[in-house]
């Protein structure tokens, strides 16, 4: 193998390497089965991990990034939702938690979040558990301290 392209693999190897990690720094850890916020998602494991963001690009992640029952508010026209170290521990929150801002492109609407459960319905049946749960979800990117998506606590559908 020439010098050249060995550092060439080098590179190649190392970037990978890279945006793995990097990746994976932006998921949080699931919370911890038995936990509170483990048993309150569970029942709607398919709508944690059918959401998509608006544009349908991308998906809002899953069970490890999702957390549910957060405190919101409405404040100079956007909403703010409530996190704590508890809830993202990977995350470096503050000790006293975080109001973070949820830009309206990653509110999901109540036309897209029943389009995505009812590609869940077709392919699973009577057998889902794709339906909103009565309380908001949040999932969250740890690194950024962004959302990837935001269901209000309201019922969409």
């Amino acid at each position: 193998m020439s010098m050249g392209f060995k550092k060439i693999a080098e590179i190649a190897v190392s970037a990978v390497f890279a945006a793995t990690v990097s990746i994976n720094d932006a998921k949080a850890e699931p919370p911890p089965k038995g936990s509170e916020q483990w048993n309150m998602l569970v029942p709607y494991v398919d709508f944690i991990t059918a959401m998509r963001t608006k544009d349908g690009r991308s998906g809002c992640c899953d069970m490890a990034d999702g957390r549910g029952e957060l405190d919101e508010r409405y404040v100079d026209g956007h909403y703010e939702v409530f996190i704590t170290k508890d809830l993202y521990p990977n995350a470096g929150i503050p000790a006293g938690g975080m109001w973070i801002k949820v830009d309206e492109s990653r509110i999901l609407t109540p036309e897209k979040a029943l389009e995505y459960c009812k590609q869940i319905r077709e392919s699973k049946g009577l057998d889902h558990s794709c339906n909103q749960p009565p309380f908001n979800v949040l999932w969250l990117n740890v690194t950024t301290k962004q959302p990837y998506c935001y269901i209000r606590r309201e019922p969409i559908f």
